[in-house]
């Protein structure tokens, strides 16, 4: 596109940038709006982000302290299994954000007596930092959707805002100073026609 975009400094112009500007401003409170709820989301996402790190921190501390006493079990890890995770997508905005609804444990037997002391607690905290580690994981792509769609709407909510409107506003002016000019030459020569008649 050109930047020197000649403005018609007719009727028919005018009528088009009237029509445009009472789009644009008609268009912008609902970006204004989405841009709000978006900045909402993404405060939020930012601070579950948090919380399911802080899981995952916490749970690995715990699952760590008890390692060595489960060391002489390699096996034990595979009591860790996950049957399915059940993933839905929300929509925001007209944005679609996955996030999960549940994840579900497949149950492995076990031999108690074949397996060391705190089996059952390992399992829990496993099960705790995976489920923590995908919400996390999950939360982060949500995070990075939702700041991604915030800046696009951030930078068209400018445009419209403080650059389309002001020049639709300046075109108009212009288009009036000149048909106002067109108007007043108009007069201005009937006066002095009328004159010669006289």
């Amino acid at each position: 596109m050109t930047a020197s975009i000649t403005l018609k400094l007719t009727k028919g112009e005018l009528r088009s940038q009237r029509k445009k500007l009472s789009e644009f401003q008609a268009y912008l409170p609902i970006l204004v709006l989405k841009k709000g709820l978006l900045q909402k989301k993404v405060l939020v996402n930012r601070s579950s982000l948090a919380h399911f790190r802080e899981e995952m921190e916490k749970s690995l501390k715990a699952i760590s302290s008890q390692k060595a006493s489960l060391s002489m079990n390699p096996k034990i890890g595979s009591l860790l299994s996950i049957e399915a995770i059940d993933r839905s997508l929300e929509n925001v905005a007209g944005i679609s954000l996955p996030y999960i609804s549940s994840i579900t444990w497949k149950d492995v037997p076990y031999s108690i007596a074949g397996t060391p002391y705190g089996t059952e607690q390992f399992i829990q905290l496993g099960r705790l930092y995976l489920e923590s580690k995908i919400r996390f994981e999950y939360a982060e792509r949500r995070l990075r959707i939702l700041e991604t769609e915030f800046k696009r709407i951030s930078v068209r909510t400018n445009l419209i805002e403080k650059v389309l409107i002001p020049r639709r506003q300046d075109n108009i002016k212009k288009i009036l100073v000149f048909l106002g000019d067109v108007e007043l030459a108009a007069i201005g020569r009937s006066k002095i026609s009328k004159k010669k008649k006289v």
